[in-house]
């Protein structure tokens, strides 16, 4: 018989109980007289609304709790089955072991907005839904027995998707950022970078001109690692080096400006000389040359931050062999990475397309590509691509007209004996054998993936054969994560010897671009681990196909797939060989003969 029927019919005149918290007591007797044929817990819901009829069952709750302990509160009973204690634990340490983790969740946790499981976000929903949060109740408890059959979200639908929003600014924005904050300029007499040069130039034959975004001895990246090697490259070959880059960096080209008021920081052969105006830069290329000192190369690593009319002139007066460096893909829109929204690959859409006219880049990009149409026309350089994967973005473009050719970062080759790694691994890496370590190892940006690293260890910070590492610059405090300060050394980065010394398995590179290159994949398989990377992440997801040193996921969740799998300890000891069997070369810019 169904209970409720029974209820009706019979059990309430048998003083039954609907559940464990109501009594008849509850009810006014002059109600009771007045209705003798209607059950009492009818009469209850009909005279109470919602938020009243919880408080008197939260009333006999606290009763209840004296006679029979919490674990069996009404509360309890909803979210049990639910539940999931190991996350909770790992994600919340501070929870006392001799403590029921149900028990706390239910009487402290859900009012300091903790998660009961990875796929229910306690503050969305309590922030969402405003009755919930209005009323003070457990918001788990109120999606498990009225939200979900009403609809309501347990969490964002994409909740790495919105990180990335909220974060999302516009070129404009960008623009009227630059300036703020910026320290490091020092001013100087042009004719010190004069001196400065010629002293230099003994036994030199002529000057290379480098150009990017930032200070490259002074910022940490991919860009400013290969600008760094390209200096020892070129003063072997024999030239001055002088780098130059805007005084006031940002991700987008700079507003109008005159060569006269563009300022631009210089550094001479790693050494900053200071701060100096365009127009300045102008009359030391035209003082050098009077000296017999020609230039040789204007390298355009970046062009971030620049105006690209005051640009164009400089380089035509240098009159030397232009080269353009495509990093990434600013030269076709201002993201840079071709993220439409900074979230999906767009794969640079013809201009007007519909994919641009919901991208906060749209306008952005047009205006751009006018001003880069304007600057490439007249510079008109070789260009120069890190991989096979850059190239075939610039393909159906206007630059595939330009001459080019593929000079990647890194060779990779293979060596004639695998490479045999014997190394201290440290104590602490030691003594957690034989769980499996999985590093990020970066930057905490969406582009390269953190937030998907996120995932990934909100589901699997429990899984006790798991351990999580995250190497970087900027430390992060991601609970089950163990940070690990990436350092460099006389400008080296040191990564490989940090992924040996904590006995580094598999390091998860999941950028969600298609990138031209990237160094951290080269420099976990030199550090001895395999690789995840994501599917659509150009050369990395090239590098793992071509040399079988990891595997390629769809998304975090193939990812949770995969680091479960029973067979991943083989597996990742067969990628881990196959990364010893490889030998990394490093290029020589645009001074090496080699084209790929």
């Amino acid at each position: 018989m169904d209970p409720l029927f029974h209820y009706m019919k019979f059990g309430w005149k048998e003083n039954r109980r609907p559940n464990r918290w109501f009594s008849p007591s509850l009810v006014e007797r002059t109600a009771m007289l007045g209705n003798p044929e209607t059950p009492p817990f009818v009469l209850l819901l009909a005279a109470l609304d919602e938020s009243a009829v919880r408080k008197f069952r939260e009333m006999t709750e606290k009763r209840l709790y004296l006679d029979f302990g919490h674990t069996d509160c009404w509360d309890c009973a909803v979210m049990r089955g639910h539940f999931d204690s190991t996350y909770y634990r790992a994600r919340y340490p501070d929870v006392p072991e001799n403590r029921d983790a149900l028990e706390h969740f239910c009487e402290i946790g859900w009012r300091e907005l903790r998660n009961p499981n990875p796929d229910f976000d306690t503050h969305y929903y309590a922030s969402m839904n405003t009755d919930v949060g209005e009323a003070a109740i457990n918001a788990f408890v109120h999606y498990l027995s009225d939200g979900k059959q009403e609809g309501r979200k347990p969490r964002p639908f994409r909740p790495t998707d919105q990180k990335i929003l909220k974060q999302l600014v516009s070129v404009e924005e960008l623009a009227a950022k630059a300036g703020r904050n910026v320290t490091g300029l020092r001013f100087e007499d042009a004719n010190l970078l004069v001196l400065k040069a010629l002293a230099q130039a003994t036994g030199k034959r002529s000057v290379v001109f480098s150009v990017s975004h930032d200070r490259y001895n002074a910022h940490t990246g991919g860009v400013q690692k290969f600008i760094r090697d390209e200096e020892g490259h070129a003063v072997a070959e024999g030239h001055v080096y002088i780098h130059l880059c805007p005084a006031f960096p940002m991700q987008c080209l700079a507003p109008v400006a005159a060569a006269a008021s563009f300022l631009v920081n210089v550094t001479l052969n790693g050494e900053f000389l200071g701060t100096f105006t365009l127009a300045e830069i102008s009359d030391v290329l035209l003082a050098l040359r009077k000296k017999k000192l020609k230039t040789a190369h204007v390298i355009l690593h970046s062009l971030m931050g620049w105006h690209l009319p005051s640009l164009a002139d400089f380089v035509t007066q240098a009159e030397a062999s232009n080269h353009f460096y495509t990093h990434d893909y600013f030269a076709l829109c201002p993201e840079y990475r071709l993220l439409r929204n900074g979230i999906a690959a767009c794969h640079a859409p013809a201009l007007g397309a519909a994919d641009c006219g919901v991208c906060l880049h749209g306008i952005a990009r047009v205006q751009a590509d006018a001003a880069m149409a304007a600057f490439f026309g007249i510079v008109k350089p070789e260009m120069i691509y890190p991989s096979a994967s850059a190239r075939a973005v610039f393909e159906g473009t206007r630059y595939a007209a330009l001459p080019g050719r593929i000079v990647p970062h890194l060779t990779v080759g293979k060596r004639l004996e695998p490479l045999k790694r014997t190394v201290e691994i440290s104590p602490l890496a030691r003594e957690a054998r034989p769980r499996l370590r999985v590093a990020f190892c970066g930057a905490a940006v969406a582009h390269k993936g953190f937030p998907l690293f996120e995932e990934v260890v909100e589901r699997c910070r429990a899984d006790a054969h798991l351990e999580f590492f995250h190497f970087g610059m900027d430390k992060t405090d991601l609970p089950g994560v163990t940070f690990v300060p990436a350092r460099l050394e006389k400008g080296r980065s040191i990564m490989p010897a940090l992924l040996r010394e904590q006995g580094i398995d598999i390091v998860f590179v999941p950028s969600t671009w298609r990138e031209t290159f990237n160094f951290v994949a080269y420099e976990a398989v030199e550090g001895g681990a395999a690789l995840i990377a994501l599917d659509g992440a150009g050369n990395v997801q090239d590098f793992v196909a071509q040399n079988g040193v990891g595997a390629i996921v769809s998304g975090w969740q193939e990812g949770v797939t995969l680091l479960r799998s029973p067979s991943l300890p083989e597996d990742i000891a067969r990628w881990k060989q196959a990364g010893a069997a490889l030998r990394f070369t490093p290029t020589r810019s645009v001074f090496t003969e080699e084209v790929a």
